[in-house]
């Protein structure tokens, strides 16, 4: 398998994630995240900037995966824009969540496609 610069991109973003998931659950006051709304928002930065990378894949909606990978991305927006006005420690929980199916969901199609087609780039919608 070959990792392209999205997938090195994308792993660095999800490892931002966990650290930043870890720090807030066990109480660290770093500046973003400091408080429940804080972190949500940084989160929220976050997974933007994996949209944002992401965001020529999600073009194929003749593709169910990808079409349903849509879906999850803006219930995801959803919960953090909630998040952002509630700041609770369940929706800030619940939008990792969310954001971990989603960053294992590209990853997981990058890989399939490099394994049954290896002699060509990921290119979702043709």
């Amino acid at each position: 398998m070959s990792l392209s610069w999205k997938d090195i991109l994308n792993t660095v973003l999800a490892a931002a994630g966990v650290t930043l998931v870890w720090a807030r659950l066990h109480d660290y006051t770093w500046w973003l995240i400091g408080s429940w709304k804080g972190a949500m928002a940084t989160l929220g930065a976050l997974g933007l900037v994996l949209l944002v990378v992401n965001m020529s894949e999600m073009a194929d909606l003749d593709n169910w995966f990808n079409f349903g990978e849509s879906l999850l991305w803006v219930a995801t927006a959803a919960v953090i824009v909630t998040g952002l006005f509630t700041a609770s420690e369940a929706l800030f929980i619940t939008a990792a969540i969310m954001l971990g199916v989603l960053y294992a969901g590209i990853l997981g199609r990058h890989v399939y496609h490099s394994m049954h087609h290896p002699s060509q780039p990921y290119v979702a919608a043709q």
